[in-house]
């Protein structure tokens, strides 16, 4: 094996050089490491951020799958836009694809939007339409509080309806805050399950206190 063509002279001239002294150069170290950590935490949260907005934008993305944007037909297998249409995917998402871009919207509200102080006005009030139908943003959260009550009728009070558990148990602003911070709806029903004290039925009968 090659030894080490590394002077080690020349590393303690070095050393010397730069920092004067060993300790001083150990201490340089130590606050470097803990640079080192701050900055990788750093981007791992980026890293985390991107992930999920990355899963988002996919998930929009399917919604559109074999719609004609510019002329031609989008493919959100390949994500590039084609001349022939692709072939249909199997049991898509819609609604999926609508929660979806809820949530990315909601997700970059700073970047949609100009100045902070009016990001909720103009998201979550917008003029866009699809054709035929509700904004977009309504029928997200529509189907984002669907999800909620449908969630607490299948886990923890099977005798209710919608109608019965969204007169007792939903409170619209708090629903469109957690809609808002991007909160699931699994999250939030868990979180109002716990708030109402409900139990969940395969554990016991269920009762409101």
């Amino acid at each position: 094996m090659q030894e080490s063509l590394i002077n080690p002279q020349a590393v303690d001239a070095a050393v010397l050089a730069i920092f004067g002294s060993y300790e001083k150069f150990i201490l340089n170290l130590i606050q470097r490491r803990k640079e080192l950590e701050v900055e990788k935490l750093k981007l791992t949260d980026g890293l985390n951020r991107i992930k999920r907005e990355e899963g988002m934008v996919k998930k929009v993305l399917t919604g559109f799958h074999g719609k004609k944007i510019n002329g031609l037909y989008y493919d959100s297998d390949k994500n590039e836009l084609v001349n022939h249409k692709p072939k249909a995917q199997a049991n898509p998402d819609k609604r999926g694809a609508i929660n979806a871009l809820g949530e990315l919207l909601s997700f970059n509200k700073g970047v949609y939007n100009e100045k902070e102080e009016v990001v909720n006005h103009k998201l979550f009030h917008s003029k866009l339409k699809a054709p035929g139908s509700h904004s977009i943003q309504n029928r997200a959260a529509a189907d984002y509080k669907h999800e909620v009550l449908s969630f607490i009728e299948d886990n923890y009070l099977p005798d209710f309806n919608k109608s019965e558990l969204n007169a007792q148990l939903i409170d619209n602003q708090k629903i469109k805050n957690s809609f808002d911070n991007g909160l699931s709806s699994r999250q939030f029903a868990e979180s109002l399950a716990k708030d109402f004290k409900l139990k969940s039925i395969h554990k016991q009968s269920i009762k409101i206190k």
